[in-house]
């Protein structure tokens, strides 16, 4: 049963429920403009938003979220540390992030603290939206630059994460 009473069945006949997501996002009208978003979707449930981590950690054990969507910016500071807490603490939730930065370090701390997406901010709404449903999925889900970067590795040296080719 969906949030608006809709019943959803599966390839098979089974019924399906919807993913489950949880926002995090600081500011009020992008939370709701994302809610919005992901809600259109029937295959999507907003259980919860969080306006910083801390709410995001509580609201992930009492709601049990199958991906939290971790809105971070590269002028509101350091919030990456987030994800080896829920990584920790919620390990059946997938993290994905939606940010402005494509820093080098940046997408190396968030994919090695434990998020299995990193999309930029310039990501259209239908992308998220697949991006949501691959995740929970088991897929990971990467921007176009953001997997350039992975492929390229990390300029000043080895980089564990990065894909080191040689033939």
């Amino acid at each position: 049963m969906h949030a608006r009473g809709e019943t959803t069945f599966g390839k098979w006949g089974g019924v399906v429920e919807p993913i489950r997501v949880l926002i995090a996002e600081s500011q009020g009208l992008l939370r709701t403009g994302l809610s919005s978003i992901l809600r259109a979707d029937p295959d999507i449930s907003i259980v919860g938003e969080a306006r910083d981590g801390l709410e995001a950690i509580k609201k992930a054990r009492e709601l049990k979220p199958e991906v939290i969507l971790v809105v971070t910016s590269s002028d509101k500071g350091d919030r990456l540390d987030i994800l080896s807490i829920i990584r920790e603490n919620i390990p059946t939730s997938i993290t994905v992030i939606l940010t402005d930065s494509e820093e080098d370090d940046d997408v190396f701390r968030a994919l090695s603290y434990g998020a299995h997406g990193y999309l930029l901010e310039s990501t259209p709404d239908a992308e998220i939206v697949q991006a949501v449903k691959k995740a929970a999925a088991g897929e990971v889900v990467l921007s176009p630059s953001v997997a350039a970067l992975l492929i390229r590795g990390k300029p000043e040296g080895h980089c564990p994460l990065c894909l080191n080719w040689s033939i």
